[in-house]
Order: structure tokens, then C-alpha cells, then sequence
């Protein structure tokens, strides 16, 4: 449009200069989105384990920010603990870490050893089943460590301290989940509403561009107001983009502190059956591989796990 009415005298060449400054200044940040998409591609191929030529196939080209789900299925707090493995791992090492105050328990008691061994020996192999050719003995081993007692007591105490650490850093794990869980709500909270008011000012600055594109074309105004509604425009779009981008990483954050993905792997194979042929092929590895999912915990189990002393 500078163009024309430059053309026909109505406008100095400063008009046509401004809007070549702003189209090639726009230009110019896309190279920065195409490096960073590639970029992100080669990431996102890492991730999934798969060259990135395949990576395409699943992806395929351009297209839209996805529109992030209204309703978030949240659960009850019992199913967060089951499903982030941070925390079933700190409890399977505050589990683990009780059995060894028990195994050094045990050292306060006598052990008792049976040792014995039977054979045969002979100079030449035709001697070897004669009734003089066999030999045995055995050894009966008692062992107390009663005069190391205190040693023992304070290694009692050093599993027990131990343990009470492991038991904090449960509950930390536990604390943090929350704090996670309730942090990413309230981001995606807050981003879905940042969009409602971004799309508002898109709406209006559109609308403040065509008014000035009118007006500059009527000689109103000058060229300088029609850049800065453009500019305006171009400002408020970038930043409706970045705020539905920050609505999907919302989700995204929200799932993840929730423990997401029990969905696709609930009643999946751990391994796939390609990776147990090949571990097979180089080892035996029996039925060792079929367990298909990790075994959790009993209540049963739960409730025989040592309580610190106090």
C-alpha cells in the first residue's frame, strides 16, 4: 500500500522505507523458529530412540498449538502415590533400608555352622571304590560375638538412623509431589486465562490496524500509526502464541507431576518383545523376562516394616 501511493506521488519514499523495515524485521525471526523446531526435532528423535528420519512419519508437518483439555482427572491423593515412581522409590529404599537394622540385629545372637564334606581317594582309578579309598569329616562351628556387643549395638543404631532418614526423604518426596501437583494446576489455571485476555487484545489491535490502514488511505493519518498498530498486532499475536504454548506445557507439567503416562503402560510389557529375543540371544535368560509389570508392595508386607526406635 506505501508502495502505491508512493507510485502515485501521494507519499515520500520514508513510508515505503518504514514498511520494508518492518516486513524484513518480522523475516527475520524466522530462521530463529525454524533452527529452534529443528532443534527440537533432533530432541524429541533422542527421546523416542529413533533416528529422526522416522521421527517425521509421527510428527508430519505443520500445523496448529494443540488445544490443551478443559478438565484435568486429578484423582484422589493414594493414586498420586502410586503412580509417581519417585515415590514408590523412595519407599521401596526406606523398605529396604528396614530389613537391614533386622540383619544387624541378628549379629546379637549365636550363629551355628554345619560344615562336612564326603569323598573318595585313591592312587589309580581301580582303587577308588575300594572300602578304604573313602574319606569324610565334619566341623560343628559356634560363633557369639558377645564381647563386641556395644560395636554391634551402635551399628543397630547406625541402620536405625538410616532408616529414619530414608522415612524423611519419603516424606519429602511425598511433600514435593503435592507442592508439584498444586504448582502445575494453578499455572495451567492461570494460563488458560491469560489466553481469554491475549485473544481479546488480538481482537482489538486487528481491529486498530484495519481502522488506520482506512485512515492512512483517506491521507488522516500517516504511515508512522499504521506501523506502530502493526506492530502492536505482530506484539500481541507472538504473545498469544507463547501464552497457548504455555497452556500445553502446562498440561504437560500437570501430568507429569500426576504421574503421567500410567495410562499407556498400564497392562504393557515393560520390554518389548524384540529386546527380550535379543537379551535372550546373548544370554539365558529362562522366565526371568516375562514378569510383565513391576510388583508392588503389600499392605501385608507394608505393615511388617520396622518403625524407627524413638
Amino acid at each position: 500500500m506505501a508502495s502505491v501511493r508512493f507510485r502515485n506521488g501521494l507519499v515520500t519514499e520514508l513510508d515505503v522505507q518504514l514498511a520494508k523495515t518492518l516486513l524484513n524485521n518480522t523475516r527475520s525471526i524466522i530462521p530463529i523458529y525454524v533452527a529452534g523446531i529443528h532443534n527440537t526435532r533432533l530432541a524429541l528423535a533422542l527421546l523416542m530412540g529413533m533416528p529422526p528420519s522416522e521421527l517425521q512419519d509421527i510428527v508430519g508437518g505443520s500445523g496448529v498449538v494443540p488445544e490443551a483439555t478443559t478438565d484435568i482427572a486429578v484423582g484422589i491423593p493414594a493414586d498420586l502415590l502410586r503412580r509417581r515412581p519417585d515415590i514408590r522409590q523412595a519407599e521401596l529404599l526406606a523398605a529396604s533400608q528396614s530389613t537391614r537394622i533386622g540383619i544387624a540385629t541378628a549379629d546379637l545372637y549365636p550363629s551355628f555352622r554345619l560344615i562336612g564334606s564326603v569323598g573318595f581317594s585313591a592312587e589309580s582309578g581301580g582303587d577308588v571304590f575300594e572300602s578304604d579309598s573313602d574319606y569324610n569329616f565334619g566341623i560343628f562351628d559356634f560363633n557369639w560375638k558377645i564381647l563386641n556387643y556395644g560395636r554391634l549395638r551402635n551399628r543397630i543404631r547406625m541402620e536405625d538412623a538410616r532408616y529414619q532418614q530414608a522415612i524423611l526423604a519419603y516424606e519429602n518426596t511425598v511433600l514435593n509431589a503435592a507442592r508439584e501437583v498444586e504448582s502445575s494446576l494453578m499455572n495451567f489455571a492461570q494460563a488458560k486465562e491469560r489466553v481469554k485476555v491475549l485473544e481479546q487484545s488480538v481482537k482489538a489491535a486487528r481491529r486498530a490496524v484495519d481502522l488506520s490502514q482506512a485512515q492512512y488511505r483517506d491521507g488522516v493519518i500517516s504511515y508512522t500509526l499504521v506501523l506502530d498498530a502493526q506492530q502492536f498486532l505482530l506484539l500481541n499475536e507472538d504473545l498469544l502464541t507463547v501464552a497457548k504454548g504455555s497452556v500445553a506445557n502446562s498440561l504437560i507439567a500437570t501430568n507429569k507431576a500426576l504421574g503421567g503416562g500410567w495410562q499407556i503402560r498400564d497392562g504393557q510389557p515393560l520390554l518389548s518383545d524384540d529386546i527380550k529375543s535379543d537379551m535372550n540371544d546373548r544370554v539365558n535368560w529362562g522366565d526371568l523376562l516375562e514378569t510383565d509389570t513391576p510388583m508392588e508392595a503389600s499392605q501385608e508386607d507394608r505393615d511388617t516394616w520396622r518403625t524407627p526406635d524413638l
